[in-house]
């Protein structure tokens, strides 16, 4: 598997190397070009000790891409390509685009060297498709397994996807993309080695996902029934079998009822792993240990702790671990920046509801980048109409909906959440964001566009990968946005009296927590807090309501901190940076 991955890393960077000389020579000549390269990441798993295969002469790396429209009421394909390539050889996505907003699909996986090819047709033309092994690619939204067992004992079913936005300008694109792996590869262990040396095949069967939606980044909902037998079990390690099997982003997939026939020297003897035993997350190898032969219980073996305390500036990745390194393996996986250890003296476990009872606060996160505009699932803007004009290009939305002439909140919208007392003291991001979004007001309007921001957030927080040991994303409260943006940008701002009036304190400068923060920024895997290069930046939405009904907010460019604004007005616009508090 090692080998494999290598090979693949090396292909992709030298298509980095080619798309780049491209960008020299398209940028000026060609604003219609779009050249894409891509990253894998590593092996799957995090164990030490993996079995090598070599990369088989008869296979080769065949990469799908599909380009859909995207912010009309219905998304069409308008491009689709595939290029199949060996060691030595380099994959280019080279190609024409007009100007709009599109959905880039790509699907990356191992098909036969000599695979049959066939020309097929495509909004942009003939194209040539490579036969498919193990993956039914008609569609990208739709990749169909062809046959469930042919992905048991082999790594060469392993696959790579990658969804990605773009907003075609009049200038060309060069573009590095990151794809993920869809799977959670699970491996059966016999407990007992004894045991094991009697085992003579294995037959197993149960349900898995039948297919992988690259759009949505999730499994198909259908199932399909995964059947195999294996004889002349050889393993060093114990393994009756492996299994690559399609996970949800979040949650992993729980393994459904899976029953088992052992042959054995003294006979067979069948057995079953009970619903709901073994969970599997994405990009995880899971061991299932168990002692099949006696009908003992299949153990997880569960996921390893982290191996450091929890530290300012640490990275927190989707699984609920940390780490202070952030590398071209791991980056894909992370959510966001600890920026406080320790539970706050304001807030209590309590605050995180039923689900959190008996756990502990161990630190607060901010997310690596702002919301973003929000889609619908089928790509279409949610914000269509021009004279919807609270909402722009750049998602920056206002508070309330504007009048259609813009400039005042249109008079019919009510106002949200007045208070009398506010303060950059206030450490209520969990619970002020759930009433906010629970105001009758809110719930029970007409058209919630009368509430761009709220309406932003809960869009983006239903596709949102939410990670372990954790709390649900929430719109920071005043002092959880001024605590974070002060410890980045405390020496680019001097608090003036009315500043200290409503409560904002002086808060050091943490070199770890900015310098990893630059760190994501610079792998691309963050953004500023204003979402950009700009100076002195744009306002940031807090949860901390005033006493015009109006959320605080605090002004940050891309390199400090600008203004502290307790008191935005109606024509206020600003971004949204969700924050999280690590519980366990």
């Amino acid at each position: 598997m090692k080998k494999i991955l290598f090979i693949i890393t090396t292909l992709f960077a030298a298509f980095l190397s080619s798309c780049t000389q491209e960008e020299a020579a398209g940028n000026s000549a060609d604003s219609k070009r779009v050249c894409l390269s891509a990253e894998l990441p590593g092996a799957i798993g995090n164990a030490d000790t993996r079995a090598e295969i070599s990369v088989p002469v008869d296979y080769k790396l065949r990469c799908i891409l599909e380009v859909w429209t995207r912010g009309t009421a219905t998304s069409n394909l308008a491009y689709r390509t595939e290029q199949a390539v060996e060691a030595g050889s380099v994959p280019m996505f080279n190609f024409e685009l007009e100007p709009g907003d599109y959905s880039i699909l790509m699907w990356a996986d191992f098909i036969e060297r000599d695979a049959a090819t066939e020309e097929k047709t495509a909004p942009n033309g003939a194209y040539t498709h490579y036969e498919d092994l193990f993956y039914d690619t008609s569609s990208l939204k739709n990749v169909m397994i062809k046959n469930p067992a042919a992905l048991f004992d082999t790594d060469l079913c392993d696959a790579f996807y990658l969804n990605e936005a773009v907003d075609k300008s009049d200038e060309a694109i060069v573009r590095t993309l990151k794809l993920i792996r869809p799977f959670s590869k699970l491996i059966a262990v016999e407990k007992n080695a004894s045991d094991y040396a009697k085992i003579t095949g294995v037959t197993v069967s149960y349900d898995v996902p039948s297919g992988f939606d690259v759009s949505m980044g999730e499994p198909l909902s259908t199932t399909v029934t995964a059947e195999y037998t294996a004889d002349n079990l050889q393993s060093e390690d114990n393994v009756l079998f492996t299994d690559y099997i399609f996970a949800p982003s979040f949650g992993g997939y729980s393994l459904p009822l899976a029953s088992f026939t052992l042959n054995s020297t003294s006979g067979s003897v069948a057995c079953q792993m009970e619903a709901g035993n073994v969970s599997l997350p994405r990009n995880h190898q899971v061991r299932a240990v168990g002692a099949y032969l006696a009908g003992g219980m299949v153990v997880p073996e569960p996921e390893p702790e982290p191996e450091k305390e929890l530290e300012v500036g640490d990275y927190f990745f989707i699984d609920g671990t940390w780490s202070n390194e952030l590398t071209e393996d791991n980056k894909a996986n992370c959510v966001g920046i600890v920026y406080a250890v320790g539970a706050n003296e304001k807030d209590n476990i309590d605050n995180y509801g039923a689900d959190a009872a008996g756990k502990e606060i161990l630190g607060y996160v901010m997310a690596l980048k702002n919301t973003g505009i929000p889609y619908a699932a089928d790509g279409t803007d949610l914000f269509p109409t021009p004279n919807e004009q609270y909402l722009l290009s750049n998602s920056r939305p206002y508070f309330y909906k504007q009048t259609e002439a813009g400039g005042a909140k249109d008079d019919a919208v009510v106002v949200l959440g007045k208070q009398t007392e506010f303060s950059w003291d206030i450490f209520n991001g969990i619970t002020a964001t759930k009433a906010l979004l629970e105001n009758e007001t809110y719930t029970g309007a007409t058209n919630k566009t009368d509430y761009p921001v709220l309406l932003v957030y809960e869009t983006w927080k239903t596709t949102a990968v939410q990670p372990a040991n954790a709390s649900e994303w929430y719109i920071p409260s005043s002092a959880q946005l001024y605590e974070a943006a002060m410890k980045c940008y405390a020496d680019t701002y001097e608090l003036k009296d009315t500043d200290k009036d409503q409560g904002a304190w002086d808060v050091a400068k943490d070199d770890i927590l900015l310098n990893a923060f630059n760190a994501a920024i610079e792998a691309k895997a963050a953004e500023t807090f204003c979402g950009n290069t700009n100076a002195n930046g744009y306002y940031i939405w807090t949860s901390t309501m005033n006493r015009d009904g109006m959320p605080m907010a605090i002004q940050i460019g891309a390199e400090k901190l600008t203004t502290l604004y307790p008191s935005p007005n109606y024509r206020t616009q600003g971004l949204i940076r969700p924050f999280l508090t690590i519980i366990k």
